[in-house]
């Protein structure tokens, strides 16, 4: 198994800068925290093994729940995943056709 990549804040404001550099800054720093520790935690059941999907999601659904930006949560909240698919070496891909 791969090693994991595990992120920090500064990772996620990195993102923000190169994603959404037209937005303001952070409202609420503690959403970003709570993403990071959740992203870290393995799944709660026995026998699954962490991978970076997982993980992706983990930041996904905590960065659009707890909304740290003041306006465009879940597109940050998206193009994390994304860059986290990414940097974890299982970049996606997308479909197109029917």
């Amino acid at each position: 198994m791969a090693p994991l990549l595990h992120i920090d804040v500064p990772w996620l404001l990195q993102r923000h800068e190169e994603v959404m550099p037209e937005q303001p800054a952070i409202s609420d720093f503690s959403g970003l925290v709570a993403a990071v520790a959740r992203h870290r935690v393995d799944p709660p059941r026995l026998g699954v093994d962490p991978d970076p999907a997982w993980r992706a999601a983990a930041l996904l659904h905590t960065i659009a729940l707890l909304r740290p930006l003041p306006a465009s949560n879940a597109r940050f909240a998206a193009a994390t995943a994304v860059a986290y698919m990414h940097a974890s070496g299982k970049a996606s891909t997308r479909r197109t056709g029917r």
